[in-house]
């Protein structure tokens, strides 16, 4: 009975984020206003599998002191009209793949976040044709000089294949200090 209602959740949520995310993709990608398949030029490896997304997203936004997040490269794995959805105490915090990027950014440039480390510690992925779910545990660390492990979390992940690459639609996120992950 578990097994059945885990397929149906995943069902259910694929098919919302195939709606939300993927039909809106096809449209732009058709009028010529958003991410092109040509673009895949760019970063090919970063988005050749499951895997090499993956990596390249936590790759993406980790970053020492004196250095600087690859923003170009996460946005580049994203479909344009991608939602990041961040829980909180307060709920929701949902946003747009541009909201993300200039909040990280201007965390960055204000000196707020001198350094980032997100690790993926382990994973859970359901695949079905041309779309993935992936819950990927991380660890992560701020400004520090060396990165320790301050806190922990889940990345829910949806993924589609199209146009010969891997395209994230949504991540939702939740994340507690290390001592108190379930």
């Amino acid at each position: 009975m578990h097994s059945k209602l885990n397929i149906i959740f995943f069902v259910l949520l694929i098919t919302q984020l195939f709606f939300y995310c993927y039909a809106g993709e096809i449209s732009a990608m058709d009028s010529g206003s958003g991410i092109k398949f040509s673009d895949i030029k760019t970063h090919p490896a970063d988005v050749s599998s499951i895997d090499a997304i993956i990596k390249a997203l936590y790759d993406s936004i980790t970053f020492t002191k004196g250095k600087e997040p690859n923003l170009d490269r996460l946005r580049f794995l994203f479909t344009s009209n991608a939602q990041f959805i961040r829980m909180t105490e307060e709920g929701a915090k949902i946003m747009s793949l541009d909201d993300f990027i200039s909040s990280f950014a201007e965390r960055v440039k204000k000196g707020e976040l001198i350094s980032f480390y997100e690790k993926e510690v382990s994973r859970k992925e359901n695949l079905f044709g041309n779309i993935a779910h992936i819950l990927s545990k991380y660890v992560k660390s701020m400004n520090q000089d060396t990165p320790t492990a301050e806190r922990s979390g889940v990345n829910s992940i949806q993924l589609i294949y199209e146009g010969k690459r891997w395209w994230i639609c949504c991540i939702l996120w939740e994340d507690k200090p290390t001592d108190n992950t379930k």
